[in-house]
């Protein structure tokens, strides 16, 4: 079985060449998620609610959606499940986040939009997320992240 030489070592089983990219990928978000659901415990958000908050508060800034943002467009933006985010939605309604209102050019929409606590709460939690990151990527030098970013983005994941 060929091995991914940077886990040769380790602690944990080698990796198996076959399965590196993407067990590299979900053990950093993972990784990733776990950190950002402890920190944003003591705002009652999870793992699947901040990015939701943050998108919006985005859009808002950018002058984008005026009206509100439907669930299919976050949904799609997020490359997440549109029922996931239905769920996100009413969950974020309930905690008094967002509000949910009929498009008026089609019906079948439903728009996403933050309330007064909602923005403030998502520029709270914008603010941890970029403290969080600058931090994660500190071990870089600015050249090694833009390559990791570029990198990234050029991935052919489909």
């Amino acid at each position: 079985m060929d091995v991914d030489p940077v886990e040769e070592g380790a602690s944990c089983n080698p990796i198996p060449t076959s399965a590196r990219l993407a067990q590299r990928l979900v053990g950093t978000v993972n990784r990733y998620q776990a950190q950002m659901v402890k920190a944003l415990k003591p705002y009652d958000l999870g793992a699947s609610e901040y990015p939701v908050l943050i998108t919006l508060r985005h859009r808002e800034r950018r002058g984008e959606s005026p009206d509100g943002c439907s669930q299919r467009d976050v949904a799609k933006r997020q490359h997440r499940d549109p029922a996931l985010i239905n769920r996100v939605a009413k969950s974020l309604v309930a905690k008094g986040l967002i509000t949910m209102e009929v498009d008026q050019r089609s019906r079948n929409r439903r728009l996403m939009k933050l309330t007064d606590e909602g923005r403030q709460l998502a520029d709270e939690v914008i603010a941890l997320v970029t403290a969080w990151e600058d931090r994660a990527v500190g071990p870089l030098n600015a050249a090694e992240e833009k390559q990791l970013m570029n990198l990234l983005s050029r991935l052919d994941i489909g």
